[in-house]
């Protein structure tokens, strides 16, 4: 916030000096309507000097001041409030911060101080970790049970061609057409036909 040289709106030995609205604009680095904004949050009026011309005496600069540090800590003017006495007051907003000024104008927040929480019992932390094991297990094993009785329900019918060529080629390993006995008898008949036939 830059200081401005107002000298040349002091008035005769004894009197205020006179801030005009563009000086106060340029000392808060505000637009006009943010300046009327706050001497309307402030309940302020401008004075008016002898060609009508409005100004604004320390006192109300000084005020303005504080509107403005309090902005800036907190973003917003709701919440200020004036203290008839040295600096100013702010009453505790819903979030329940206080911002007040020393006697010297400087502003100070209260420290915060947190409760700190009770520990968790380390039995507790061991009840938690076993119940998350066992929904995690529950899960993991649910994919599984579901498949397990999907199954259980399907008929060889209800399979894919390419798995029901499966089950028909596995079905005709494990009961062949031919014995072993069958296939030995074949051989040994083949072989007794040709050595007759050959010995004639």
């Amino acid at each position: 916030m830059a200081e401005i040289d107002c000298s040349a709106n002091t008035l005769e030995s004894g009197q205020s000096i006179m801030y005009r609205p563009e000086e106060i604009q340029e000392m808060f680095g505000i637009k006009q309507r943010a300046y009327y904004n706050r001497l309307k949050f402030l309940g302020m009026e401008a004075y008016k000097d002898e060609e009508g011309k409005p100004y604004l005496d320390e006192k109300q600069v000084d005020l303005l001041k504080e509107l403005d540090e309090y902005i800036e800590i907190t973003g917003k003017m709701e919440g200020f409030s004036v203290n008839k006495g040295s600096g100013f007051l702010v009453k505790a907003d819903e979030g329940g911060m206080e911002v007040s000024a020393n006697s010297k104008g400087k502003i100070e927040t209260p420290e915060i101080y947190v409760e700190p929480e009770e520990p968790v019992a380390s039995s507790e932390v061991e009840a938690l970790l076993r119940e998350a094991e066992e929904l995690r297990a529950r899960e993991i094993a649910m994919r599984d049970l579901i498949k397990r009785s999907l199954a259980d329900q399907m008929s060889e019918e209800d399979l894919s061609p390419d798995l029901q060529e499966k089950v028909r080629l596995a079905r005709e390993a494990a009961n062949p057409k031919f014995t072993p006995q069958e296939v030995a008898n074949t051989l040994l008949k083949q072989r007794r036909e040709k050595r007759g036939n050959g010995g004639s």
